[in-house]
């Protein structure tokens, strides 16, 4: 399905422009112990510890609209760190959706068939999560509509077949 692919496409951006980072991970992560970039994942949040995955960026297209005029669809993207300094993780998770925000405005287009629009949302989650901490990016994206094709012929004057008679 190409909204994967275009999932797949966003990931490689992300992961290209967060891969200096060195942020903390849990001290009881099952999987590592040393600073590291945060790992990429489409899809939603997968159900494991989370002191397991974090840091992560976690990307998805949870919904979109088809009209007669355009294809919209909305991006989603969710950055998550562990850090107990709280100025140390305002900071980070700011540097982080705005680098990643650039990365994909710049972009532009993606695939050749989808645009992003230069207009975004982001937010800092307001629950108290200490001590991790979430940002959230909102893309909308135009991408090439679908239409139905079952007129075609009686619109381009070609025989219609019974119906058309």
């Amino acid at each position: 399905m190409k909204i994967f692919d275009l999932e797949d496409e966003l990931k490689a951006i992300i992961k290209e422009n967060t891969k200096e980072y060195k942020l903390n991970v849990h001290p009881k992560s099952e999987n590592e112990s040393e600073p590291r970039a945060p790992i990429v994942i489409i899809g939603n949040q997968p159900r494991e510890v989370l002191q397991n995955i974090i840091p992560c960026v976690i990307i998805k297209t949870p919904n979109g609209k088809n009209t007669l005029l355009e294809k919209l669809l909305t991006l989603a993207i969710g950055v998550v760190i562990y850090e107990t300094d709280t100025s140390t993780a305002y900071k980070t998770i700011y540097e982080i959706i705005d680098k990643i925000s650039t990365a994909i405005i710049e972009k532009g287009i993606i695939l050749q068939e989808f645009e992003i629009l230069p207009t975004y949302e982001w937010n800092i989650s307001d629950e108290e999560m200490y001590p991790f901490w979430a940002g959230n990016l909102n893309f909308h994206i135009v991408a090439k509509n679908v239409y139905r094709t079952d007129v075609d012929d009686f619109i381009y004057g070609k025989d219609w077949g019974k119906n058309g008679e």
